[in-house]
């Protein structure tokens, strides 16, 4: 007949512990995401994509919790995209832009809008199915 004994320490540090294995693969996934998410963005400044930041820390459940942001202002706007919208200046009477290589003045633009750019759900989505 087998007996076990309970081992609680041994269970918190590989449960809980930046040492232990779940924490370990928590964060190896955190930074596969934010690696995809940097791929996925736009990159017309690289601004937006190097204000992706990974984390893992351990939760207040005491449990390891992964982190992946974009604190740049224009990450919500890119994310979820925009409607059709006009631009009109704040400052001064017109506004000035570069525009096929010169510069263009205008009172009003009319913006397009912008099409959503998922880059942080899709690779979240892609990292957790594998």
């Amino acid at each position: 007949m087998a007996t076990f004994e309970k081992n609680l320490a041994g269970w918190n540090e590989l449960l809980r512990s930046p040492k232990g294995a779940v924490f370990q693969h928590i964060d190896t996934l955190t930074k596969r995401v934010r690696r995809l998410a940097m791929i996925q963005v736009g990159k017309k400044t690289r601004q937006l994509q190097r204000s992706i930041k990974a984390s893992t820390t351990v939760g207040s459940r005491g449990g390891p919790v992964g982190t992946v942001l974009a604190d740049n202002e224009i990450a919500l706007i890119h994310h979820r995209g925009t409607r059709r919208h006009q631009i009109r200046p704040k400052r001064q009477n017109t506004l000035r832009f570069p525009s096929r290589g010169k510069i263009v003045y205008a009172a009003v633009v009319n913006h397009p809008g912008t099409k959503a750019n998922h880059f942080l759900t899709d690779p979240l989505r892609k990292v957790i199915d594998g």
